[in-house]
């Protein structure tokens, strides 16, 4: 045999020694394969127990905006050319201080002419509810006594006429004239009595009406003229600071248009925008904090306006600020804002944000241990409370039962696990 047969001859017994070796290694691990398959292999999951836990009271900040309790945009009733005006923006004054002044030279001459004119209308009440004077009486009496003899003295010449007229010693003509006579001093006398007795009988009460009237009229127009002149100046109507000035000396101006911006110091209030669900829980007899800048004031719930703003979603809470020093108070338009310290009192479970995987319809899963410790269950939950990394949940669970605490994307609904020892972390 040749050296290139026997190499070829030792090759291929090598490989076939090789081959046999495998072969009689993969025959003795069939016995381990098969008892794998019998018994499954359960994936290890770390797990921790259910247990109710209190909430951790809420902490929400709102802001809101430091208004004065009052705030007037001063202007005059009348129209009128402004004469003075007295004070400066940021200028602190006193109620009842003139501000501004109006030219009322016009104003004035109507005043007096009117003062004038309700003079004269008294005057003419006083000598109507005083009646006739007795001089005046008197001369009517008079008057009405020589009536009575100017017509005795016509019916006798009447009567001596008729006599002569009927015996023809008198004409028609005469006669005529004499009855004329006669008739005309009758009723002379039928008017002077009845003058006489009109004033012996005073004033008729109809025109003691008119007069009241006219004098009432009178002293109407009085009045308001002597407002207008007291609107001439205007007034602040309490301590205040001005905030602008609008108008200036020599300028005519109509009724209403602002002069001066008076804000007052000492009423200073927040306005905040508070959830309807939040204001609830707020009871309106306690003091709150509330924080401008870096200054705290104690403030207490003076109003609760009765509508939701549509923008915000929210209620405004008018706040009264009880500063203890002047110096102190905030400036109206600063910001403001309130703390709340809610207390939750819904029944929930702290769970690691490890244990949590989304659900449906905009909950949360998580995956608990089935009564045989072993078979994973999905049952969905709702946050409650969210605190770094651990949530507080409500839902399908119950204290006592065990839940996966990581790695659920490992593991999915119905599958068998092995639970690992619990580690110490929020949630065991």
């Amino acid at each position: 045999m040749t050296k290139s047969n026997a190499w070829k001859v030792a090759l291929a017994l090598t490989v076939l020694l090789t081959a046999a070796a495998a072969w009689m290694g993969r025959r003795s691990e069939w016995p381990q394969a098969q008892a794998s398959e019998s018994t499954p292999v359960r994936l290890p999951v770390e797990t921790a127990l259910l247990e109710s836990a209190d909430a951790v009271p809420t902490t929400r900040t709102f802001s809101g905006v430091i208004k004065a309790a009052r705030t007037s945009d001063l202007g005059f009733k009348r129209a009128g050319r402004v004469e003075q005006v007295l004070v400066r923006a940021g200028q602190l004054v006193r109620q009842g201080e003139v501000l501004a002044t109006l030219d009322s030279r016009q104003v004035q001459a109507d005043l007096e002419q009117a003062r004038a004119s309700c003079q004269a209308a008294e005057a003419q009440l006083a000598e109507a509810l005083a009646g006739p004077r007795i001089e005046t009486i008197q001369a009517a009496r008079a008057q009405v006594a020589d009536s009575q003899a100017e017509v005795k003295l016509w019916a006798a010449r009447l009567a001596r006429q008729e006599d002569l007229h009927r015996s023809g010693a008198s004409s028609v003509q005469e006669f005529d004239d004499s009855r004329f006579q006669w008739e005309s001093a009758t009723n002379r006398l039928e008017r002077f009595q009845r003058q006489l007795e009109e004033l012996e009988a005073g004033t008729r009460a109809e025109q003691i009406a008119v007069f009241r009237a006219g004098v009432a009229q009178w002293q109407a127009t009085v009045e308001r003229l002597e407002v207008e002149v007291a609107d001439s100046d205007l007034l602040a109507p309490y301590d205040a600071v001005v905030g602008r000035r609008d108008i200036d000396e020599g300028v005519v101006i109509s009724p209403g248009a602002t002069v001066v911006r008076l804000v007052e110091q000492r009423a200073i209030e927040a306005w905040m925008g508070v959830p309807p669900d939040y204001l609830q829980k707020l009871p309106e007899s306690s003091h709150h904090k509330i924080l401008v800048g870096q200054q705290t004031y104690l403030a207490s719930i003076r109003d609760v306006l009765p509508e939701v703003d549509t923008a915000t979603r929210t209620q405004t809470v008018v706040f009264s600020l009880a500063p203890s020093v002047q110096d102190e108070l905030p400036l109206p338009g600063q910001l403001a804002r309130l703390a709340l310290s809610i207390p939750d009192t819904t029944e929930g479970y702290w769970v690691p944000t490890t244990a949590l995987t989304r659900g449906q319809r905009g909950l949360w899963a998580m995956m608990v241990l089935g009564p045989d410790g072993e078979t994973l269950q999905r049952r969905d939950v709702e946050l409650l409370q969210v605190d770094t990394a651990q949530v507080r949940v409500r839902g399908l669970i119950q204290a006592g039962e065990r839940y996966v605490t990581t790695g659920l994307h490992r593991v999915t609904a119905g599958q068998q696990v092995q639970s690992a020892p619990v580690r110490s972390g929020p949630g065991t």
